[in-house]
């Protein structure tokens, strides 16, 4: 056992060590858990490059034309691979493994193991097992950049690493482009307390050091002005202007809120939207292209109230924000991360002024956030706190820079010689620079006379006592807090226990069989109410989607709906407005599961005489035919 023992401490620090450590992970959660998407959002994505819908595009909208391009190029070599999962579950190894490298090489001589090794299980199950494109590019962005700065701020920089982190922080870039801002943000107490670190160099020493974290940053700006300069080439046409605008309006409102029906009916019922229209509109059927166009979203939102930061919508921001991050599962890693660095022995100016900034990053994040009027949402969540955790750990262990100074101390109680040249040794990340190693020999030197009398004895004996109580205290509440968390999150990951998984097997079958028999009729054209039909319900994570499964359905709204492709499949069927075309048109059939609400809109918009007619029951579905 010790020989394994010292075989791991003299390899744990390198490389392929921490993707072993991590390809044993993976095959462990894969192993109990069933992977599934958080939203449905990834599905949507990935019928856009797969050919579900008889075309591989590479227009993501949300995700860079790039990582569309190359997955378009893989789903027309073949459909049989899941290619949009395994390119996320490469990017979270990726990251996973740079963050055990970074954390063995730093933490691994000055923290409790179950620290890092809980922080790790935690937010590896959030991205392998809760898959969802914006927290892949929040975990992506976070290891990258922490992988970057733990190159950068060495005394040599070591450039294979760097360039590896440069590589991931710009892939978590290509996913979501807010998110690596949003961690570029949060990893701020990591570069607060590098730059105040340089105050114990020399000038020159100082600027050298200085310039090349400028010169860094500047690096890895223009790699991802780059990408986003690619990405904004693909939308250049007209079709996708257009688009991009009626996207916009119809974001700010089914994202950021609709303004009260009740507060606004004069406005709503004058712009012919009665309460009926609102509830189907909300329900995301929003591609009525004569009642709900571009023009009269942004009517509506012109109706919504302008925002004022005022004593109101502060107070709201710490009531509805500040004191509900008990609810954020991933905001108690952190706490374990504060508590570790509180019950440290090490509490310097500069790690105080790091964690302060590190705070102050959050809380203004979160204030845009909530100002947005989207916040404390899980996947956005996760890549914010794995930031802050990260940041708070390098504060609490910066890493092996201490150059051991000898010294002779004359006329000293070995405890206390022994004290001082700890104290002075955690005081001073002193490096190979020669005169701040000077310095503390100097600073030795001066304090060498210790003089064994009943006080400094005493002394002593206090301070060991405080650091051995603090030391208990981080065994003790350490693994206590983790089983805390093991248990908060026993609702979220028990559900995804493969055990546990029969009925949602069965549930993908039920919804899998619908669009089955739909794709089995080429000769109509399916319009589809939203929720009605689940493309993200019917498969799983690794499954196989087939081409041209979605060939002939058009949905009735969402975030894909209204694209140039959108556009011209319309055109196919010779259809302007899918709600008004569908009524007495015999090659048009409507998926609902409420039929009512429909029914009662077409009645009293565009044809008072509409009836529907039930013509198949696949499934769960109901299919008719408006006559």
């Amino acid at each position: 056992m010790k020989k394994q023992t010292v075989w791991i401490q003299k390899h744990c620090g390198k490389p392929w060590f921490a993707i072993m450590v991590n390809l044993v992970l993976l095959a462990v959660l894969l192993a109990l858990f069933s992977p599934a998407y958080e939203t449905n959002d990834d599905m949507g994505l990935c019928a856009i490059v797969n050919g579900a819908k008889g075309s591989y595009d590479a227009h993501m909208i949300y995700v860079n034309y790039l990582a569309g391009l190359l997955l378009s190029a893989l789903y027309r070599l073949t459909d049989a691979v899941a290619w949009y999962a395994l390119l996320q579950y490469a990017v979270l190894f990726c990251a996973f493994s740079a963050v055990t490298y970074v954390g063995l090489r730093r933490l691994r001589t000055s923290l409790p193991w179950w620290v890092f090794c809980g922080i790790l299980l935690y937010f590896a199950f959030e991205g392998y097992i809760r898959l969802q494109y914006t927290k892949t590019a929040g975990i992506a962005a976070a290891a990258g950049m922490l992988l970057l700065l733990d190159a950068v701020t060495e005394e040599r920089v070591r450039w294979r690493s760097a360039v590896c982190g440069l590589l991931l922080a710009c892939a978590g870039a290509v996913y979501r482009l807010p998110q690596f801002f949003a961690e570029a943000a949060l990893l701020s107490g990591i570069v607060i307390y590098e730059l105040l670190r340089l105050r114990q160099y020399t000038k020159q020493e100082a600027k050298r050091r200085f310039l090349r974290y400028v010169r860094t940053a500047a690096a890895l700006l223009f790699a991802v002005a780059v990408l986003y300069g690619a990405d904004r080439l693909a939308y250049r046409s007209e079709d996708w202007q257009r688009y991009e605008a009626y996207n916009a309006a119809r974001t700010e409102l089914f994202d950021y809120r609709f303004p009260d029906y009740k507060k606004n009916r004069e406005a709503y019922e004058a712009l012919g939207i009665d309460e009926n229209a609102y509830q189907l509109l909300r329900g995301w059927n929003h591609m009525d292209t004569e009642k709900f166009s571009q023009e009269v979203l942004e009517e509506l939102i012109a109706l919504k109230t302008p925002k004022s930061v005022d004593l109101d919508f502060l107070k709201g921001f710490v009531r509805k924000v500040l004191l509900k991050l008990y609810t954020v599962r991933s905001f108690w890693c952190f706490l374990l991360t504060l508590l570790v660095w509180l019950l440290s022995a090490r509490h310097r100016g500069r790690d105080i002024a790091a964690l302060l900034g590190e705070l102050a990053a959050v809380v203004v994040l979160y204030f845009f956030l909530y100002y947005q009027g989207r916040y404390l949402r899980n996947r956005v969540d996760v890549g914010i706190w794995l930031a802050a955790s990260l940041a708070v750990l390098w504060i609490s262990a910066p890493g092996k820079r201490r150059e051991s100074v000898k010294c002779t101390v004359a006329g000293a109680d070995p405890a206390a010689q022994a004290d001082i040249r700890g104290n002075l040794a955690m005081q001073a990340d002193i490096g190979e620079n020669p005169a701040a190693q000077a310095d503390v020999r100097g600073n030795l030197a001066a304090r060498a006379d210790v003089r064994v009398t009943p006080e400094t004895q005493a002394d002593g004996r206090c301070r060991r006592e405080w650091k051995r109580s603090l030391r208990v205290l981080q065994r003790a509440a350490g693994p206590a807090l983790f089983v805390f968390l093991v248990l908060a999150t026993y609702g979220t990951w028990e559900k995804r226990l493969r055990i546990n998984n029969a009925s949602e097997e069965q549930k993908q079958s039920s919804y899998r069989e619908v669009l089955e028999y739909i794709s089995a009729d080429k000769e109509h054209l399916y319009i589809t109410k939203s929720g009605a039909v689940s493309f993200a319900k019917s498969y799983g994570v690794f499954d196989a989607i087939p081409a041209g499964i979605t060939e002939n359905t058009l949905a009735l709204g969402g975030w894909p709906a209204n694209t140039p492709g959108y556009v011209e499949k319309m055109r196919e069927y010779g259809i302007t407005n899918p709600f008004r075309d569908m009524i007495g048109n015999e090659q048009i059939y409507l998926v609902d599961d409420e039929i009512d609400v429909t029914m009662e809109y077409l009645r009293t918009y565009y044809d008072a005489q509409a009836q529907a007619v039930l013509t198949a029951s696949p499934g769960k579905a109901k299919i008719y035919r408006i006559e």
